[in-house]
Formats: structure tokens, C-alpha cells, sequence
């Protein structure tokens, strides 16, 4: 079994009105944070309340050791803005 801890992190998401500000919050992340899989998924998403704009935003995948794990290549679902994903890169045998 892999032990995958998912961290999402949105760089400077602040949607500016008039009269307020508004944040996007987290609301649910595929595999979920933290979770225990038993092969390590190709791409981890994360889903916010509202849409979110992709170049201010970034997801960071680290391993149980602190590696780096994912591809740095965040971007929204083609149908859903507010869907994030990023793919990872390919582990080898060992624990996530």
C-alpha cells in the first residue's frame, strides 16, 4: 500500500469586487488527502467551491518523505473550472 499526502496549495486566489473579496475554498480532493492507495494514481485533482483561475494556481504532491512527486503541470478540467489536476510522475516500488 502507498501512503499519498496530497497538499493544494492556490497562489494569490483572490477575486476582487467592488464591495468584498472572495475565496475559492477546497472542497474535496481525488485520491482524498492523505488517503492510503494501493498504486499510485496518475494525477491527484482537487475540487474547489468555486472556479478557480489555473495560472494563479498551483498543486503540490509530496511523497511520505517530503519528495516532490508531482509533474508541475496544474490545470483546470476542460469542463469544470472548478477542477484542478496535476499528473505525477512515475514512482517507483517503494512506500508514497
Amino acid at each position: 500500500m502507498s501512503r499519498l499526502s496530497v497538499h493544494a496549495t492556490a497562489l494569490s486566489l483572490m477575486l476582487a469586487s467592488t464591495s468584498a473579496l472572495a475565496h475559492a475554498e477546497l472542497q474535496t480532493s481525488s485520491p482524498a488527502a492523505d488517503a492510503t492507495v494501493q498504486t499510485a494514481p496518475s494525477e491527484v485533482a482537487i475540487e474547489f467551491t468555486e472556479g478557480v483561475e489555473p495560472k494563479f494556481s498551483a498543486i503540490e504532491v509530496h511523497d511520505s518523505q517530503g519528495m516532490h512527486i508531482d509533474n508541475g503541470d496544474t490545470h483546470a478540467a476542460f469542463d469544470n473550472t472548478k477542477r484542478l489536476a496535476v499528473s505525477l510522475k512515475t514512482a517507483p516500488a517503494r512506500h508514497l
